[in-house]
């Protein structure tokens, strides 16, 4: 089983043969839901063109709407901090 380890901002997987680094968590999250997003509209399209029911190709849309609602979401998130105040 692939070990886990997490720095400030970057996540590194070790296995045996192996070693997956990630700079900026964030930015690799953001990627990859781009990525969800261009598929799903992709399949969507597909879906529509070739005749499937027509619920099929609206919930994929909307899925990959919302989708394109996290990327911002993810931006905010990566540069907000929450901290205590001294008193």
């Amino acid at each position: 089983m692939p070990k886990i380890k997490r720095k400030e901002n970057d996540v590194e997987i070790v296995s045996k043969r192996f070693k997956i680094y990630f700079q900026k968590k964030y930015q690799v999250i953001s990627l990859t839901n781009d990525v969800i997003t261009g598929l799903m509209f992709i399949a969507g399209s597909l879906l529509n063109l070739f005749g499937a029911p027509a619920i099929y190709g609206n919930v994929i849309y909307l899925l990959a709407s919302i989708f394109l609602t996290i990327r911002p979401l993810l931006k905010i998130f990566r540069h907000t901090w929450i901290s205590k105040t001294k008193k």
